[in-house]
Order: C-alpha cells, then structure tokens, then sequence
C-alpha cells in the first residue's frame, strides 16, 4: 500500500489554518487560564479560612466582657478560702491537727492520735492529710463527721473505719451509751507556690 498525499485545496488549506490557529489559542487560553483559576480556587480557600477565622475570633471578643463579669464573680468568691493556708506541707498537716483536734474536743470525743501522711502531688495541688483515731459516742461522732467535711478550708475524710466498743454489753445494765472508735484519714488540699 503505497500512500499518496494529494495537495489541498485553498479552502481546505485556510480551513487548517483556522482550525491549527483555534488549538494554538486554545492550548494557550489553557494554559493561562486553568494556573489562573487553580490560583483563584487557592486564594478563595485562603480568603474563607481567614473570613471564618475573623469570625470566631470576633465571637470570642464579643464574649470578653460576659467572661470577665464572670472571672470577677469568681474572684469574689474567694476561691483561696478553699485550701490550707501553709504552703508548707507539714504546717498545713499542722493546721488540720489544729483543726480536727478543735472539733473532736468540741464533739466529746476523746483523741487517741494522731500522724501526719506523706504529701502527694496533685498538679497544680499537694494533697497533705492525717490519720485520727478517736473513741466518742454515736452522736458526737456523727456531728464530728458533719462538720470536719463541711469546715472551711475544705477538708475530705476517706478510709473510714468505725467500730462499736461496747456493743456487746447486755441492755439491761447500767452502761454508758454506745461507745465507738473511729479512724479515718483527713486530707485537705494546698496550692503549689506558682499556682497561687
């Protein structure tokens, strides 16, 4: 098979002409226009994620004056009041002593010791406690109880044990009233030096 080019024709020669000029402009219109519009698709992302950004940041000025009423409020609250003066462990360990021994006196009881726990940190706290072993009678204890974890500083009771002394004792003798000795471990919390 022998091929023969046969010459075109005028009009088929400007008809090429045209149609290579139209793919030249095309390729060209192409390759200005499809950079040009990725970068306007870049810009117009950049341009959304800064307008929704401005926004939330414009929503959390507009909270500003809501958050510092509310900071006020809670300074005035003296939250300070909360925790153990003594940044000093083992006074602060001192200080509840002071305090336990105030209210087991208060209550009737009768203290039959006390040590202080190792402090342990609890970042940005250090949580400082004793152990108290006291006898008293149910009430005592029970009013004991109530105001050593309703106290200010706040102070916590865990490990709980109560036993009843003279429990066993017949009713119908002339005994005192129901005897209990309690021991419990009695945290309360100090604020780190930085933190405070």
């Amino acid at each position: 098979m022998n091929l023969t080019l046969t010459p075109m024709t005028p009009g088929q020669s400007r008809a090429l002409a045209v149609l290579l000029l139209l793919a030249v402009l095309c390729a060209v219109a192409a390759a200005i226009a499809i950079p040009a519009l990725q970068l306007n698709a870049r810009y117009q992302s950049a341009i959304d994620q800064r307008v929704d950004r401005l926004t939330r940041e414009q929503r959390i000025i507009s909270m500003a004056p809501k958050l510092q009423q509310q900071m006020l409020e809670l300074q005035r609250l003296n939250p300070s009041r909360f925790y153990l003066r003594n940044p000093n462990p083992v006074l602060a360990a001192a200080e509840i002593q002071e305090n336990a021994k105030r209210l087991i006196d208060a209550n009737g009881g009768k203290l039959l010791s006390m040590n202080i726990l190792p402090p342990k940190d609890e970042d940005p706290l250090t949580r400082v406690g004793i152990n108290v072993q006291l006898t008293g009678g149910l009430d005592g204890v029970e009013k004991l109880l109530y105001q050593l974890e309703t106290a200010t500083p706040y102070l916590f009771i865990n490990n709980l044990s109560i036993r009843a002394i003279n429990a066993y004792l017949p009713r119908n003798s002339a005994v005192p009233p129901l005897q209990l000795q309690v021991q419990f471990d009695l945290t309360g919390y100090v604020r780190k030096k930085e933190a405070a």
